[in-house]
């Protein structure tokens, strides 16, 4: 009965680990597979351990033969090939910045479930950590006049689509798409601004929330939106530094995050899939997916991520220390 039990859960496992495996391999998967794909390093992982036994029993100090042995082998095949996948799309690692070099701090949070009488733990966070700006979507007008918040920082904004952007510095809105563009696309989801810092340089900063694949139709305008978006990334990047920041609704395994590395050409921000999960915030970050995310040109350094703490939100904030390149 252990047995077969055993082989139950190796044989299920392994169909949903490679059912991710294929999504996150096809360059244009079917929505179910894509939806899987989101969790490849998980379901890996979760083959590895139920592959173990058979592994063991395969290789170990008398080999034995049977499909659980077998299937373990399999399994751990499986595994590392879903382990290896997770690494596949092209990171920028944190590393120490010269003295010399600008630094620029910029936090994100995805404030879907927060209250408003949650903002004293958000407010907290912030000056714990004081960012240079901090970017924040599912909010309300009320965020930027919030007391605690007008008084950390000098520039302030809501857009309708309920987001928030709180700076040390100015900015402004740049001109990217016709109406027409913003339309087709579902571009209103991809909010980018140009930051003029102290000294006279200029940053591209978009603040994106693309919609949550929920249904075909939901995942079917995300990843045309990222796509679209992720051109027009690529040549602000020729202008400016770029810096792409929020809760983009999928995994970078997905459809939607391939498709947006391919497009702008931009890189991740991260260490590795266990130390950047960022929703459900209410699961350890291990076990969280890693839904909000930072992707940078291939001019900026990283000096330091971080993912927060729950300060009331569904999701956790994301703090990124940039080094910034040298004037042109």
């Amino acid at each position: 009965m252990l047995k077969l039990v055993q082989l139950v859960l190796i044989y299920g496992l392994m169909a949903m680990s490679l059912a991710s495996i294929i999504g996150a391999l096809l360059v244009r998967p079917p929505y179910v597979l894509d939806l899987a794909s989101n969790f490849v390093p998980w379901l890996g992982v979760l083959a590895l351990i139920c592959g173990l036994p058979g592994t063991v029993r395969a290789i170990g100090a008398r080999p034995r033969r049977g499909a659980l042995p077998g299937m373990g082998l399999v399994a751990l095949g499986v595994a590392l090939l879903a382990l290896w996948l997770a690494y596949w799309t092209p990171m920028v690692r944190p590393a120490p910045a010269d003295e010399d070099q600008r630094v620029l701090r910029i936090a994100f949070i995805n404030a879907w479930s927060t209250r408003n009488d949650d903002i004293d733990r958000l407010a907290d966070w912030l000056e714990s950590t004081s960012p240079d700006a901090m970017l924040m979507v599912a909010t309300n007008r009320s965020w930027s006049q919030h007391p605690r918040l007008a008084a950390m920082y000098e520039y302030r904004t809501f857009l309708s689509g309920e987001t928030t952007v709180l700076s040390h510095f100015p900015f402004r809105r740049p001109d990217l798409w016709d109406p027409e563009t913003y339309r087709e696309y579902h571009l209103p989801v991809h909010r980018p601004w140009i930051f003029e810092l102290e000294d006279g340089r200029k940053v591209f900063i978009s603040v994106v929330r693309p919609p949550s694949p929920r249904t075909p139709q939901t995942w079917r305008a995300n990843w045309i939106g990222v796509e679209k978006a992720g051109q027009t990334y690529r040549e602000q990047s020729e202008k400016y530094p770029v810096i792409v920041i929020g809760d983009f609704n999928a995994t970078p395994t997905s459809r939607s995050g391939r498709t947006f590395a391919r497009g702008s050409q931009l890189r991740r921000v991260g260490t590795h899939p266990w130390n950047a999960g960022s929703w459900p915030s209410i699961l350890p970050r291990w076990l969280s997916l890693p839904l909000d995310q930072v992707w940078v040109d291939h001019t900026i350094g990283i000096q330091d991520f971080r993912i927060g703490p729950p300060v009331g939100s569904d999701h956790r904030p994301v703090l990124v220390d940039v080094v910034l390149p040298e004037p042109k």
